[in-house]
């Protein structure tokens, strides 16, 4: 009998050796990047967040990534807010960020973004985007939970890897740089409270008969629209109102314009398409240095949009001014390194310009 429990123990205390292992060993092999490319701390920031600070969440793709400043909220109207969106992100993402940031958060509004409505979510073949918004993750049931819906759709991807990401990344032997080494040495505080400040610009053209009113409504993928359901059934039963909100897009289109406004009028919801010419021209945007591409706005364009949604969170719901409050001090010093950041930026581009 004693050798059974020797054995046991052995098995136990080696087991804890394993895990002790994978989990000192994956910080040196996960992916990494630095300044706006840094998603790591862009979620992990979420969590350093006062409890029950914010009053809005935005929860989405790369538009609301790129395309959305809670700086800028914070400085025409007092809202604080988070922005929890991720490049690519899966609808199932979307509705376990939700589950989660409740946890740590009472928002009275959560802003989702109906561009993943259309898209069938191939998790294999997006798999490095899904291990960037989860990897990230606190170890927490919404986790496991979210972890088991993407393998149970996944040919390849394993639950161990995703709780123990070094085996996955365990192979870039023949990638590490000098960055992996260095891991402790990156920004591990996003100050831009989930935005991704993104510089780069390039001219872009208004694409011919963009947004004419003909067509049907387009066909919403039926994964999506389950986990946006339950996402506005949740807000739903906790009083948090819900908007859905389409950033500019050029590649964007009536048809799906339709379907996004009459699911958010089938669940009694505000839906506001920046693509749409009421607000287009209002945001005032330069198609010459607003945009990244077509889809995706840059920080310039981020401060046009961000400002004119502004004006209508604080018009529309019942959200405080904060400014006043001691309490967010942090936040003005918060903004005064945005706009650092942006005159750094500028000065830059300035600097490129006579150059060239």
């Amino acid at each position: 009998m004693k050798q059974i429990y020797w054995f046991i123990a052995k098995l136990i205390i080696f087991s804890m050796i394993c895990v002790v292992l994978l989990s000192l060993g994956y910080p040196f092999f996960r992916p990494k990047s630095s300044g706006s490319e840094n998603t790591y701390s862009r979620i992990t920031t979420f969590y350093k967040q006062p409890k029950n600070s914010l009053d809005v969440l935005f929860i989405g793709s790369s538009s609301f990534l790129d395309g959305i400043s809670p700086l800028i909220l914070w400085e025409e109207e007092g809202i604080a807010s988070y922005n929890r969106a991720t490049s690519v992100q899966a609808p199932a993402v979307s509705y376990y960020y939700l589950i989660e940031s409740l946890k740590y958060q009472q928002p009275r509004l959560v802003v989702v973004d109906g561009v993943s409505l259309f898209r069938n979510y191939d998790v294999d073949k997006n798999e490095g985007f899904l291990r960037n918004s989860i990897d990230p993750m606190r170890l927490s049931i919404e986790k496991i939970r979210l972890i088991l819906d993407i393998v149970a759709k996944s040919e390849t991807q394993t639950i161990d890897s995703y709780l123990f990401p070094f085996i996955r990344y365990h192979s870039r032997w023949n990638d590490l740089r000098k960055i992996d080494f260095e891991f402790y040495k990156l920004d591990i505080n996003d100050r831009n409270k989930g935005m991704k400040f993104e510089r780069r610009g390039t001219p872009r053209e208004m694409p011919e008969n963009y947004m004419i009113a003909e067509g049907k409504a387009a066909t919403i993928d039926e994964n999506a629209l389950y986990y946006f359901e339950r996402i506005i059934q949740v807000c739903k039963e906790k009083n948090i109102q819900v908007l859905f909100l389409t950033l500019p897009r050029l590649q964007w289109n009536y048809s799906r314009h339709l379907a996004v406004q009459q699911l958010a009028e089938k669940h009694g919801l505000y839906y506001i398409d920046y693509s749409s010419s009421e607000h287009f021209s209002k945001i005032t945007l330069d198609l010459s240095k607003d945009f990244y591409d077509d889809n995706h706005l840059n920080v310039y364009g981020a401060q046009k949009a961000t400002k004119y949604l502004s004006a209508f969170l604080a018009e529309t719901y019942d959200l405080p001014d904060r400014r006043n409050d001691a309490s967010y001090s942090q936040w003005n010093m918060d903004l005064a390194y945005f706009k650092d950041q942006l005159a750094l930026a500028e000065a830059q581009a300035a600097e490129s310009t006579i150059v060239e």
